[in-house]
């Protein structure tokens, strides 16, 4: 164990050995700073804890990259440096510790949250590229800028997280990509400007804030539900299953409701959908459910 009681600087490498190793820094307002190059875990667990702050330059990186690599990260402690996923997992045990450096992701990779624990991260936008990250463990991942879907094959798996961010999906998904579900979750907004696609498991849900913008579509399967709110501001939603809509669905622009044949999509939000001015396109060959749809203003078309 390397342990800061007061403020220490190390430029000399560190580096992990054994199964595992330990930085404690126990105290908030203490710093340890290092800048002895890449901090590569391998095929061990290095646990940094306590309330100060492990404060790694940036060409300093802490870095997983093995799949046995694993960062866990322990009490308040506060990393303001680059963490880099190449491999492996970054575990909250215990505590509210924070990422404010940039974390940046380069291949398959879990970030596993205790129950009842919180991992704030607050550097840039974290995109997966080609990759599957896992959030998993029950706890909270409080990401303070979105998770992007940026790549075909980028897949975001809600495996046993209780409740993240904010998530954007800039590029079309492949099929089987996009987000799946397979324990209940609560996300911020998912905002889409491009196609995706959310799968939820048998009685599992999904809540939080959908936003289908122009050039966004979401095709949702699986047995799961959404049951949050979802904006059609001139995109498609996609019901490749049958779906149960306890949310809102509102229109802002120009957009599409497709349910595929012998499927049935049923919104069970009071007072049916107005449409105001703008045109909702129905399509797909299966059938549609609501309390009604209204024809509210002069430009109102279905």
């Amino acid at each position: 164990t390397l342990k800061a009681g007061a403020n220490l600087t190390v430029s000399g490498l560190i580096s992990v050995a054994g199964n595992s190793a330990a930085v404690s820094i126990p105290t908030a307002g203490t710093t340890l700073t290092y800048s002895g190059g890449a901090l590569n875990v391998g095929a061990h667990t290095l646990a940094i804890g306590g309330a100060g702050t492990f404060s790694n330059a940036a060409g300093s990186p802490l870095v997983l990259d093995v799949a046995d690599s694993i960062l866990d990260m322990i009490g308040n402690v506060i990393i303001p440096g680059p963490v880099k996923l190449e491999n492996g997992t970054l575990r909250v045990s215990s505590g509210t510790p924070t990422i404010s450096g940039a974390l940046t992701q380069s291949a398959d990779v879990t970030i596993d949250v205790t129950t009842g624990q919180t991992l704030t991260y607050s550097g840039a936008s974290l995109s997966l590229g080609a990759n599957t990250l896992t959030l998993s463990g029950g706890g909270t991942f409080s990401n303070t800028n979105a998770l992007v879907l940026n790549d075909e094959n980028s897949l975001l798996s809600l495996a046993g997280i209780l409740t993240i961010g904010d998530v954007k999906g800039t590029a079309a998904s492949s099929t089987d990509k996009g987000i799946q579900v397979s324990t209940s979750a609560t996300l911020g907004t998912f905002d889409l400007t491009a196609e995706s696609n959310l799968d939820i498991a048998a009685d599992k849900t999904l809540a939080g804030q959908l936003n289908l913008q122009s050039n966004g579509e979401l095709n949702i399967s699986g047995l799961g539900r959404y049951t949050g709110d979802i904006a059609l501001a001139g995109g498609k939603f996609s019901a490749t299953d049958s779906q149960v809509l306890s949310g809102t669905l509102s229109i802002t622009a120009d957009s599409e409701l497709r349910v595929s044949d012998n499927y049935t999509l049923t919104l069970s939000q009071a007072g049916g959908l107005s449409l105001g001015a703008n045109t909702l396109t129905l399509s797909g060959g299966g059938s549609l459910v609501s309390g009604g749809l209204t024809l509210d203003n002069a430009s109102s078309k279905l």
